[in-house]
């Protein structure tokens, strides 16, 4: 269970950061979902 949840966790920084490098200049390309977990 928690291996799991480590890769799911894994599997979502990498999809960020394939965005970042999507969008390098804008940082409202993450969404409103992204930025409120990352406020938190």
């Amino acid at each position: 269970m928690a291996y799991h949840g480590v890769n799911l966790c894994l599997r979502t920084l990498v999809k960020y950061i394939l965005l970042i490098q999507d969008y390098p200049e804008d940082p409202r390309a993450f969404g409103p979902r992204a930025l409120r977990s990352y406020k938190t």
